[in-house]
């Protein structure tokens, strides 16, 4: 469960909603917007050795959906798990170096959430470095 969606601190001081990046936050979107996705139900599976994440009914057929913060954190689970994955639902797709992978990754649907996240105006970070880089940018905006 998401304890704070956003990053009081950086609200309070500039007016604006911030998010540090982790998988809380992606399965925080995906449960708020998955009929905006096309599916119609999902269902969490709460195994350690479940196939992904959750299930998800799309056009009357129940998908398994992987959560990622990147779309390359996919290949961490074993090839018999990743094999009957068919939705990943990431932050941010990027691109494989490794050929291989990036052809395993074209096989499934890839819903990245960063561009409706730009949308809404939240801003996000990975780490204190990048909040710190976040906090100097708007200062620096705002003329300080």
């Amino acid at each position: 469960m998401v304890e704070r969606i956003y990053d009081k601190d950086l609200f309070e001081k500039y007016g604006i909603y911030t998010l540090y990046l982790n998988e809380e936050i992606v399965e925080h979107y995906f449960k708020q917007h998955f009929k905006d996705f096309g599916f119609s139900h999902i269902q969490p599976l709460l195994e350690k050795d479940s196939i992904g994440d959750y299930l998800a009914l799309e056009n009357g057929k129940w998908v398994h959906v992987e959560l990622e913060v990147f779309a390359s954190s996919f290949f961490t689970h074993p090839a018999y798990i990743r094999k009957e994955i068919e939705v990943i639902v990431c932050y941010k797709k990027g691109k494989s170096r490794d050929k291989n992978k990036q052809a395993e990754l074209e096989q499934k649907r890839v819903i990245e959430i960063w561009n409706f996240l730009n949308l809404a105006g939240i801003y996000v970070y990975r780490n204190s470095m990048e909040k710190l880089f976040l906090e100097a940018n708007i200062n620096h905006q705002r003329g300080k």
